[in-house]
């Protein structure tokens, strides 16, 4: 379930066909409720969908929410396994549980992807100076080759191998004395 914030509390989502415009299937709908936006009201007035939000929303007395559950028999249900599971401290400890891991999980994985983006970043600088450097070694060995500085004296200065000098000479067109 998810909350939204709609400007209506409730709407219905259907499939629809991208290509026709039609309908995929009439018995599946998606429905967004948004339970901040329920509006206390009469329970006597109530629908089957507000008792439902109210109920979940779970933001009433203990009375109120008993007149929903007796109002409406599958609420009542939910009221009563609600209820037994409660009182049950085995099944509420293993509940929490799930939930602790689930936070865990999620606070672990945001915290792994922060630290694998800061590792990322570090490494593509780390590589993007390496990388810079020998451009610019490379620019001004092609300046020295231009201005006809022998090749011994820029693979030299340049700290590379002559076979690299000359064929960087040679993809550029840069005559070689």
């Amino acid at each position: 379930m998810k909350i939204r914030n709609l400007v209506i509390p409730h709407d219905t989502e259907r499939i629809r066909s991208c290509v026709r415009g039609t309908l995929m299937r009439y018995d599946i709908e998606i429905h967004f409720l948004e339970l901040p936006k329920v509006t206390r009201q009469d329970i006597r007035r109530m629908r089957t969908l507000d008792k439902w939000m109210a109920f979940i929303r779970n933001e009433l007395s203990d009375e109120e929410m008993e007149a929903i559950a007796m109002s409406d028999a599958a609420i009542n249900t939910a009221w009563d396994r609600i209820e037994a599971f409660m009182r049950d401290a085995g099944q509420r400890r293993k509940y929490e549980l799930r939930e602790k891991y689930e936070h865990d999980y999620v606070s672990d994985m945001e915290g792994s992807w922060k630290r694998g983006r800061l590792e990322g970043v570090k490494q593509g600088r780390s590589e993007g100076r390496a990388e810079g450097r020998q451009l610019g070694i490379a620019q001004i060995a092609m300046n020295f080759l231009r201005a006809g500085t022998p090749v011994a004296t820029v693979a030299q200065m340049a700290e590379l191998p002559e076979a690299v000098i000359r064929k960087m000479a040679e993809e550029h067109g840069i005559q070689l004395s």
